[in-house]
């Protein structure tokens, strides 16, 4: 079971990176930034006892939620609620790698 293999490697797991299933490009954004921060990419649907959300984060191993991207991006910057969630990770975990390592 899945949960079983989450609390095996624990250890080696940072927590969660939430995407938004009504802005598809985040599910992206969400592995990208779950390989930067040694995390799990899931899709947020809280109310879906299926889902690896309330499998793993509402109920289960409770792996903390490390970015929820979730709501986050409604076009306001370029137009484009796609864009603006690319942009954002641009900025966050290109552009600002360098800065990540140093923390």
């Amino acid at each position: 079971m899945l949960q079983d293999v989450v609390a095996q490697f624990r250890a080696s797991l940072a927590g969660a990176v939430v995407y938004d299933p009504l802005v598809h490009s985040t599910s992206n954004v969400a592995s990208t930034a779950a390989g930067v921060l040694d995390a799990v990419p899931m899709c947020f649907q809280p109310m879906v006892p299926s889902s690896l959300y309330h499998r793993l984060v509402a109920t289960g191993p409770k792996l903390p939620v490390l970015e929820n991207l979730a709501g986050r991006f409604n076009g306001s910057v370029s137009g484009s609620a796609k864009c603006d969630a690319y942009l954002w990770a641009i900025d966050e975990y290109v552009a600002g790698f360098p800065a990540r390592l140093a923390r």
